[in-house]
């Protein structure tokens, strides 16, 4: 079930001041990318397990919101992959390093490490399976080279 939110403010002079004043006309100011993206990560995102794939996705359902998404994402120097899907415009990483580029310009560092940390592990574990693959063929190997030899014998 996803829930949808729009806000509207109507701008006259007064509001207009509030407005710029907390960046919302643009998004110049660092904070406010970040404060930006945070939002539409907790209304339109989400994450996938670390332990699973590498996976961070924006639904967002209106065009002129996901452009200014993936503005938004450049300018922070990402590079999002966008496609469309079932109605929404999907903004999405599949790199485990722009997964925690993001995750950390958005305030989420706790998340960004924890993933990093699943990465490692990941690593180490297919390393050791490598080796360990390596190691049992070069068995089979001296064993099947060995037999003839020692049946010959």
């Amino acid at each position: 079930m996803n829930n949808y939110y729009e806000l509207r403010i109507s701008i006259n002079p007064e509001i207009e001041d509030i407005v710029s004043d907390i960046c919302f006309s643009n998004f110049d100011c660092e904070e406010c990318q970040s404060a930006f993206l945070r939002g539409a990560f907790l209304a339109c995102g989400a994450v996938s397990s670390p332990e699973k794939d590498y996976h961070l996705e924006f639904s967002v359902p209106y065009m002129n919101l996901s452009k200014s998404l993936v503005t938004c994402l450049q300018e922070k120097e990402l590079a999002p992959k966008v496609t469309h899907r079932k109605g929404y415009n999907i903004i999405y990483f599949k790199d485990s390093e722009e997964i925690e580029d993001c995750l950390y310009i958005m305030g989420a560092g706790k998340s960004m490490f924890d993933m990093m940390n699943v990465k490692i592990v990941k690593e180490i574990r297919n390393t050791a399976n490598r080796k360990a693959n390596c190691d049992a063929a070069n068995i089979e190997k001296t064993v099947a080279a060995a037999s003839p030899q020692i049946a010959a014998i």
